[in-house]
């Protein structure tokens, strides 16, 4: 006879085991070992630390995930990433850069199973919500996926600051 059988699959990946028995006894060939990979990319999520140094530099991981949570790790080779949520330095419009380009441009990131360090500079003293979009996939970092980080103002550095003071003239009397 024909027996059918419906088998649902872990949400992680692995190696699972399927026995099949009928009236107690193994089936010929069973024990079956399933591989269960990660679905495709559904999201990207951004983590690193959540303080910086207006001016300084960070590592920052971005992570490919399927839909239940597993890392997608045929998320693979070259993607360009467009990151946002980080504002100009207020006093030379210096913008913010991931792997040295600037947020609102696309960023070409070379990802392996999945995943990818970057060096995040930001400028200005702010709360910044680092998120991304890979535009050519339909995915992003968005919500919890994104990076918060507080960024503080960096130590005044008195050989880049100046002080003019121009002559005026006096009126009679000092006024």
């Amino acid at each position: 006879g024909v027996c059918q059988a419906t088998y649902t699959a872990a949400s992680s990946p692995g190696s699972p085991t399927l026995g099949v028995t009928i009236g107690g006894g193994p089936v010929v060939n069973s024990p079956k070992t399933i591989t269960v990979s990660a679905g495709t990319v559904a999201r990207l999520a951004i983590t690193g630390s959540a303080t910086m140094t207006a001016g300084g530099t960070q590592t920052i991981t971005i992570t490919a995930y399927d839909s239940h949570g597993n890392v997608a790790s045929a998320y693979t080779g070259a993607h360009t990433l467009v990151f946002s949520g980080a504002a100009v330095a207020p006093y030379n419009s210096t913008p913010p850069t991931v792997a040295g380009t600037a947020l609102g441009t696309g960023t070409s990131l070379t990802f392996v199973n999945g995943s990818i360090t970057a060096a995040m500079q930001l400028y200005k003293a702010e709360t910044a919500l680092i998120a991304a979009v890979d535009n050519a996939s339909s995915v992003n970092a968005a919500g919890a996926d994104r990076l918060s980080v507080t960024v503080s103002a960096a130590a005044l550095d008195t050989s880049q600051s100046q002080l003019s003071v121009a002559a005026t003239t006096l009126a009679e009397g000092g006024t």
